[in-house]
């Protein structure tokens, strides 16, 4: 799996996003290569409130789904 994280100017956190290849094997690895890619990144830490405050989120919507589904039976 390959992320990105950018900042914007001014912005005191990252945006990330998910980088999907079709390509595999050398192809991939000379890409990878000549764009001096990385494994591993350091990442921005996150206030524990945002981290509460997205799973309460999380949870809701689950719950949602949960329940549109069983009302369709």
């Amino acid at each position: 799996m390959l992320t990105a994280c950018a900042k914007e100017p001014g912005a005191n956190v990252g945006r990330y996003c998910l980088i999907t290849s079709w390509e595999s094997g050398p192809e991939l690895g000379s890409s990878i290569e000549k764009y001096h890619g990385v494994d591993q990144t350091e990442s921005d830490p996150v206030d524990r409130a945002v981290i509460d405050a997205a799973q309460v989120t999380v949870n809701r919507r689950h719950e949602e789904r949960a329940a549109a589904l069983a009302a369709r039976k």
